[in-house]
């Protein structure tokens, strides 16, 4: 019997929306511009090449610098204590003679992603969902889940950037073969909460790093959607999954590491083909007498490698694209909307 992935809308009676996400966006840093007379009385400028074994922009030229720590007190003295671990600059050999900051940082960015990012950031998750032709699913399970961090809590990362055409495209990920439960399918970054994490931004952005090498601080956390309930054909295990909605500013300084016991290959597919009824397929199943319907995409990637979205990853794509267009899809979700007895 194979394995089938049953979905919904879990409607909550928190706003999940309001999780501490203004904690996960991209740390203050700053970088030395250090100049000195050459021996031909020319200006000269110190330059590094990042080691080709760092996890994000191996082998690039770089200016001295880092992300500020707590104990630096200003950007000079993180610059300065950044030369110095680098490259063994002596603070006490440079004399600072202007500190620039770039404030205007949002002008670097596309102003597509930008209204995109300011419109997510006022999403609030729907506590009013309507549930279709009455259906009423009440479990202690999901209901626990959704008040509450532990075993039957999950979260995924839709990770959001701009491609070379303007389009906004998700980064996906196709799970390993040896993987015990979804092997082969395609997923977003994510998985079960683990004890230490606070929130369901932290679950999302430590799966994401352990499973295709995605520092934290690369992506922006915009807002979190409408949890989803899934069951698996077969298993007692039933988990409520929160999507959290992120975007990377800076596609260029992203190489996916894939970790190789859970992750195949990583690809990226444009948002918007979620809304549309191209490449689509669909199929009508039953489960415990409610019938909805699987959602299917099938996407050739720029790697020329085929690939199918559905079931769980697709319905959550298909909300998030919504959100994200402020549209309906061309087609009809067909979903269950599964609604917990409250807890007063």
């Amino acid at each position: 019997m194979s394995r089938r992935s049953r979905v919904g809308f879990a409607e909550t009676a928190t706003l999940v929306a309001q999780q501490p996400v203004n904690r996960f966006r991209p740390k203050r840093a700053a970088v030395l511009v250090c100049l000195f007379e050459g021996d031909d009385g020319g200006i000269g400028l110190i330059l590094t090449k990042r080691s080709s074994r760092l996890s994000t922009h191996s082998g690039e030229v770089t200016l001295p610098g880092g992300k500020m720590e707590e104990t630096d007190s200003n950007d000079v003295e993180t610059a300065m204590r950044e030369a110095k671990e680098e490259i063994g600059l002596d603070p006490s050999f440079v004399n600072i003679i202007a500190d620039i900051m770039y404030s205007n940082i949002s002008s670097l960015r596309s102003e597509n992603l930008v209204k995109v990012a300011q419109r997510l950031r006022l999403y609030k998750a729907s506590q009013n969902l309507t549930i279709p032709n009455g259906i009423v699913l009440e479990d202690s399970k999901i209901r626990d889940s959704l008040f509450k961090v532990g075993p039957y809590r999950a979260a995924v990362l839709i990770c959001l950037f701009e491609g070379e055409r303007g389009d906004l495209r998700v980064i996906l990920t196709r799970r390993s073969l040896n993987m015990s439960s979804h092997s082969g399918e395609v997923v977003l970054p994510g998985g079960k909460w683990e004890e230490g994490d606070h929130n369901d931004c932290e679950t999302a952005l430590r799966e994401a790093n352990e499973e295709i090498g995605l520092e934290p601080s690369a992506v922006e956390v915009v807002t979190i959607l409408e949890p989803f309930y899934s069951a698996v054909m077969g298993f007692s295990r039933r988990i409520t999954i929160f999507p959290v909605i992120a975007i990377m500013w800076d596609k260029t300084g992203f190489k996916p590491n894939p970790n190789p016991t859970e992750v195949e290959s990583v690809f990226d597919a444009p948002l918007e083909m979620f809304l549309k009824n191209e490449n689509r397929r669909e199929e009508m199943v039953d489960w415990m007498g409610y019938k909805y319907l699987i959602h299917s995409f099938d996407y050739r990637a720029c790697n020329n490698k085929s690939y199918v979205i559905s079931a769980l990853t697709a319905a959550i794509l298909i909300r998030a694209s919504s959100v994200v267009y402020q549209r309906a899809p061309d087609f009809h979700e067909g979903m269950i909307v599964f609604q917990p007895r409250s807890r007063h």
